[in-house]
């Protein structure tokens, strides 16, 4: 896993905000 995303995990997992999930799915999708 990169810092980055474990950052980002971290971040999601403190906050589970709409706002949160939705940059992640975005984040998945530039990814993939």
């Amino acid at each position: 896993m990169i810092l980055s995303e474990k950052i980002t995990w971290d971040f999601l997992n403190q906050e589970n905000s709409s706002l949160g999930n939705f940059f992640l799915t975005s984040l998945f999708k530039m990814v993939k």
